[in-house]
């Protein structure tokens, strides 16, 4: 394995001196280098908790070479769903379906596997408080909402999605 991080990196990682192991010089600035990325990615949680406060930003991930093959998904949050956007990936050995989600179990471990370069969403956090209606474009736990949100829409008082030039009619109401 360290062989291969030495072949996929080009640096030459450790000396090695029988059994042991020692850091060279550029091996010891590749792994701070590691750290402070890790550091950033284990940031990103209280930047998700900021940007849903409602601060105005907008928050990028990604990295221009693959950091590892595989990672495990622990079970820290009671949801967890995996999404592959592209690329071949394994989910604890089986095969995914690029485009589809795919809930995990609760409770359980997972181990994601990337077979090439692979690009995936992975999503987690509590389960809802209750269940949730959807009518159109509209999501509310309460039915009133929608209504309400229906009645604002139908009388143009909807600020105006940012881009958008074109308005879309609200269907007739499904009872």
């Amino acid at each position: 394995m360290l062989s291969g991080l030495e072949r996929t990196t080009g640096l030459k990682l450790f000396s090695r001196d029988g059994h042991s192991l020692r850091p060279t010089v550029e091996g010891a600035q590749y792994f701070n280098e590691c750290h402070r990325v890790l550091v950033a990615v284990d940031e990103l949680p209280h930047a998700a908790r900021r940007l849903a406060g409602g601060a105005q930003s907008r928050l990028k991930v990604g990295s221009g070479a693959r950091l590892a093959t595989s990672l495990l998904i622990p079970t820290e949050h009671q949801q967890r769903a995996l999404y592959v956007l592209e690329g071949e990936a394994q989910l604890d050995g089986e095969p995914l379906p690029v485009h589809s989600l795919v809930v995990l179990p609760e409770g359980e471990n997972a181990t994601l596997f990337a077979e090439s370069d692979c690009h995936a969403v992975l999503i987690g956090g509590a389960a809802l408080d209750g269940p949730r209606r959807i009518n159109w474009n509209f999501v509310a736990s309460d039915p009133l909402l929608i209504d309400e949100a229906r009645r604002r829409w139908a009388a143009g008082d909807w600020p105006q999605v940012p881009g958008e030039s074109e308005r879309i009619e609200l269907p007739p109401a499904r009872h």
